[in-house]
């Protein structure tokens, strides 16, 4: 073998194992690329159209990351940990890792990355959907959950029971599977600072529900000072003072205990219904005419 020869192959061999190397090391930079490329727009600012044009990339991505989950899950979490990609990549490919996994590391990874969401891109009622799924499996929600108080508008319609889902609903529903403790500082500080109506309405709703101390202590000073008008003011005082049951709700307040109070919350708590609400109503009654708050 000539001299010019080996130096030829020896040059092909390091060639050759640089670029193994690179694809070894920088493999994931290079589907930070493609993600990047895919979702590289807000559904909330493009026609419906071109959001239907977007679909295929969307689904062959999808079909990619499925068709070899040992490969591709790992860099699927790395990214929706990282800080560098649109918002709309968090919303639905957290979504995606929440179908083909179960496990709580995951869900607490889609919990962080739907705070990075931006709300205007996405369905309230799925939103809704996938934070109450991860609240009620012991997930710490707080920060995606309260992303509903940056629309004004948010809510949803339940057409079986033709059923307006209010923002405070929706935000009673989602932070009352949690301990209180997580969240109840977090919302009084919105309160004292947002500038929607809607905003200091649905708070106060969440905190009556939750029926915590320091929660009844913010909602016993919140006065003509501090909220946005005085109809804000009465409701929280109104709320507070709301003891009033229905008849059929009457009639189980003496027999009925803290753990049963705890049954009917959660049952409410996985039905959207007239009915649920009425009877995530009675339990908050309950507990707040026959036990103290923690």
């Amino acid at each position: 073998m000539s001299n010019s020869f080996f130096k030829i192959f020896i040059k092909y061999i390091l060639i050759v194992f640089i670029i193994s190397i690179s694809n070894y090391c920088f493999g994931q930079p290079s589907f930070k690329e493609e993600i990047d490329k895919i979702y590289n727009f807000y559904p909330h600012k493009i026609s419906k159209i071109e959001q239907e044009e977007k679909t295929p990339k969307l689904n062959a991505f999808f079909n990619k990351i499925k068709s070899d989950t040992t490969k591709y899950l790992p860099l699927l979490r790395s990214e929706l940990l990282s800080n560098n990609h649109l918002p709309y990549f968090y919303y639905d490919c957290s979504h995606l890792l929440l179908i083909l996994s179960k496990s709580n590391s995951d869900k607490e990874i889609c919990a962080k990355s739907f705070e990075k969401c931006d709300i205007n891109d996405l369905d309230p009622k799925i939103y809704f959907s996938l934070i109450s799924y991860l609240s009620k499996n012991n997930i710490n929600t707080t920060n995606a959950s309260i992303k509903i108080l940056e629309d004004s508008t948010f809510h949803f319609f339940v057409p079986e029971h033709a059923l307006d889902f209010t923002q405070g609903y929706c935000l009673t529903y989602l932070l009352l599977p949690l301990d209180s403790n997580f969240y109840t500082d977090t919302l009084i500080k919105i309160f004292n600072h947002t500038k929607y109506i809607s905003t200091q309405k649905s708070i106060i709703t969440a905190l009556w529900f939750s029926y915590s101390c320091k929660g009844d202590e913010f909602l016993l000073k919140i006065n003509e000072g501090n909220a946005l008008n005085k109809d804000i003011s009465d409701y929280a005082y109104k709320l507070l003072k709301d003891k009033k049951l229905e008849r059929e709700y009457r009639k189980q307040l003496n027999k009925i205990n803290q753990n049963k109070l705890v049954e009917i919350q959660k049952s409410a708590l996985n039905r959207l219904s007239d009915e649920a609400i009425l009877d995530l109503d009675f339990a908050t009654k309950a507990r707040r005419i026959k036990y103290s708050c923690q």
